[in-house]
C-alpha cells in the first residue's frame, strides 16, 4: 500500500507503512493481535485439511487403478522440481516480471478446463494437461528465482507458492501417467 507522508510541509511519495499491517496497528483498539494470527492459523489449518484429503482421495484412486502411474509421477516431480529449482535458483536476474503473464495463462487454463468439463475431446485433455505443466514448470522457475533474494518476510508466502507448484506439477503427471 503506497501511502504519502507529509515531512516539514512537503508530501514525499513512497513512504510505506505496511509495517502497521505487519504490526498489528490496523486493528480495532482493544483487540488483541493474536485473534489475528488465531484466524490466519485457522484457515492455514483448515486449508490443510482439504488439500490433504483432496489429494489423499486421488492418489489412493489411482493407487488402487494404476500403482505404476503413482510411481511414475513420483518419481518425474522430484526430478522435474530439483531441475526447474536448480534453474530458477541459478538464474541472477530477477524473473518476477513473468507472474502476471503466469497469472493469465493460469486463468486461460483453468477456463478451459471449465469448458473441458462440458466437452469431451480425448486429445484437448492431453493438450490442457502439457499446457498446465508448462505454466507451472514456469511458476516453479520463478518461485525459486524469488527464494533466491526472499527475507524472512517471504517465508511462508514462498513455501506455500512452491508446494502448490509440486503438487500441481504432480497431479498433472499423475493424470499423464496413467492409464485412464
Amino acid at each position: 500500500m503506497l501511502v504519502f507522508a507529509q515531512r516539514r510541509d512537503a508530501v514525499v511519495p513512497g513512504e510505506c507503512f505496511d509495517r502497521q499491517i505487519l504490526s498489528g496497528e490496523h486493528r480495532a483498539p482493544g483487540q488483541p493481535l493474536r485473534d489475528f494470527q488465531a484466524i490466519g492459523g485457522g484457515q492455514a489449518v483448515g486449508f490443510g485439511l482439504l488439500v490433504g484429503w483432496s489429494v489423499a482421495t486421488t492418489v489412493n484412486y489411482y493407487a488402487q487403478t494404476d500403482p505404476v502411474a503413482v510411481r511414475q509421477a513420483f518419481g518425474a516431480t522430484a526430478l522435474f522440481v530439483a531441475g526447474l529449482g536448480s534453474v530458477g535458483y541459478a538464474v541472477r536476474r530477477d524473473l518476477s516480471f513473468l507472474y502476471r503473464a503466469l497469472f493469465f495463462m493460469l486463468l486461460v487454463l483453468l477456463g478451459a478446463g471449465f469448458v473441458l468439463i462440458f466437452v469431451r475431446i480425448p486429445a484437448a485433455y492431453t493438450i490442457w494437461s502439457l499446457a498446465g505443466l508448462a505454466i507451472f514448470s514456469l511458476y516453479t522457475v520463478v518461485d525459486f528465482n524469488r527464494l533466491r533474494r526472499a527475507g524472512t518476510q517471504e517465508a511462508i508466502p514462498l513455501a506455500a507458492g512452491i508446494f502448490l507448484d509440486v503438487l500441481n506439477i504432480f497431479l498433472i503427471l499423475l493424470r499423464l501417467f496413467s492409464s485412464r
